[in-house]
């Protein structure tokens, strides 16, 4: 009996020592497992939407009201591309590119905020708009698993530049606000007429009952196949 004692007592104390070394690589860093699972996800979406930026470059291109080689690009113009493209989009499929430096971020964009979706990566909220819309463009991600792309959203500082890349250009924003609201606000998916990038992870870590939200406002966009890069008070201007 004192022999089962002790080897009972070794046991958890080993799987105690397991468990909290368990924790601290996942609090520190992300869960390896589902780390290895989204790496391969990501894998694919990058190749299916590099499928995606040659089938829509192509058809636009042989669209005769399509025009990236204006010096002001019409805001009509961006605003019909976002919503051509936002019809061809379904859940689960490659949307874009996000990057975000300060963080280390450099990842595709899934359509779709269900569970399987983003366990491909970060999940943009299909009822919300795309870059270049003038919508609130709403992308959630986790913090810890799945390879956790906002797992230090926190670190993001008022100033940065987030890029978000899709067939029809490269828009980027800069970050301006962070607050946290209760998981059951569901008023930070409204859109008010303006163009803002808002990137949502739970808050705190480990936990759901909350959300920590960052926004940042569209200050520059690059039509793809052009050059230069207009400046947002020419995109809201023109036209």
């Amino acid at each position: 009996m004192r022999r089962l004692l002790a080897l009972t007592g070794s046991f958890l104390i080993v799987a105690a020592a397991l468990l909290i070394t368990w924790v601290a690589v996942v609090f520190f860093w992300q869960d390896p497992f589902t780390a290895w699972y989204t790496h391969r996800q990501q894998a694919k979406l990058a190749a299916s939407y590099d499928h995606r930026v040659e089938q829509f470059t192509r058809r636009e291109t042989e669209d005769p009201a399509s025009d990236a080689t204006t010096s002001a690009y019409p805001a009509r113009e961006i605003t019909r591309l976002a919503l051509a493209y936002g019809r061809s989009l379904h859940v689960g499929d490659p949307v874009g590119r996000l990057q975000i430096k300060r963080i280390g971020l450099n990842m595709v964009v899934v359509q779709g905020t269900d569970e399987e979706s983003l366990k491909k990566g970060p999940g943009h909220y299909s009822t919300t708009g795309l870059p270049g819309g003038g919508q609130l463009i709403y992308v959630a991600g986790h913090r810890t698993t799945y390879l956790a792309p906002f797992s230090h959203i926190d670190s993001i500082r008022n100033g940065d530049f987030i890029v978000f890349q899709v067939p029809y250009g490269t828009f980027t924003y800069r970050a301006f606000r962070h607050y946290v609201v209760p998981s059951t606000e569901l008023s930070v998916l409204q859109s008010h007429g303006r163009e803002i990038l808002r990137l949502q992870a739970c808050h705190p870590r480990f936990f759901a009952t909350h959300r920590y939200l960052v926004d940042a406002r569209l200050v520059a966009f690059r039509p793809q196949g052009a050059r230069r890069t207009i400046a947002v008070r020419q995109v809201v201007r023109a036209g």
